[in-house]
């Protein structure tokens, strides 16, 4: 009787020992489980985490790089509008931006040609006359010079293009009636307050303004009659 009861006692400590066993060993899966679900959600934290950080620094840089060209200083180039059908179109420089624009050269591709104050009086209209070359004043005013500094809002202009009389508006081949070309580029090099360099080049078109319509005041008409009896009077 006592050996069966031995055997009872010793088979009911294997079966607890057994269950024991097995209760740990789910334990020990539940926690494996638990920590490997806690470790991925910290990996998808810190995924999340690491694209806001990247996100957020891109939207700083955009907002600086907005900002920046916001405030930059911005010179451009352009013709002037022409005061009638046979004016000298204005060469216009001017800074365009919100900040100073400083050791601004300008440089002309090609160069500006030679003067021949002969040649500018012999391709230009009949009833214009010039007693200096034209192209004097822009390259005294800009060429070979470097500007310290060019305020936002400052124009500097100078007459540029003087019309061929034998110019075809749109003939990208034609000269004006000193030989600057109707292609004429204009290369500005300049640098703002942040030290940020810029160069920008610019091509002048005077075909720009070939449908501008110009209308005859009583002036003009006056002007126009009186160089018709002046002419027939010549011709007696």
């Amino acid at each position: 009787m006592a050996a069966l009861v031995t055997a009872v006692i010793a088979l009911l400590a294997i079966f607890q020992t057994k269950r024991i066993i097995e209760q740990n060993e789910k334990a020990r899966t539940e926690h494996s489980q638990a920590s490997l679900d806690s470790q991925n959600k910290q990996e998808e934290y810190n995924r999340i985490a690491s694209e806001s950080a990247a996100h957020q620094a891109r939207s700083v840089e955009l907002q600086r790089e907005a900002v920046e060209r916001a405030n930059r200083p911005m010179m451009t180039v352009r013709y002037l509008p022409p005061q009638n059908e046979r004016s000298v179109l204005e060469l216009e420089i001017s800074n365009a931006g919100r900040s100073v624009a400083y050791e601004v050269r300008v440089t002309f591709e090609p160069d500006l040609p030679a003067r021949h104050l002969d040649v500018l009086n012999e391709n230009s209209h009949p009833n214009l006359t010039f007693h200096k070359p034209n192209i004097d004043l822009p390259r005294t005013v800009f060429v070979g010079r470097i500007f310290q500094t060019w305020v936002p809002g400052q124009c500097v202009t100078a007459p540029f293009w003087v019309q061929h009389m034998d110019y075809q508006v749109g003939d990208r081949a034609s000269l004006s009636a000193e030989g600057i070309p109707a292609n004429q580029l204009v290369r500005i090099s300049y640098r703002g307050e942040n030290h940020v360099r810029y160069s920008d080049t610019f091509e002048l078109d005077p075909g720009i303004w070939a449908a501008m319509l110009f209308y005859e005041t009583d002036v003009k008409k006056q002007r126009k009659a009186l160089e018709k009896i002046a002419k027939a009077v010549e011709k007696r």
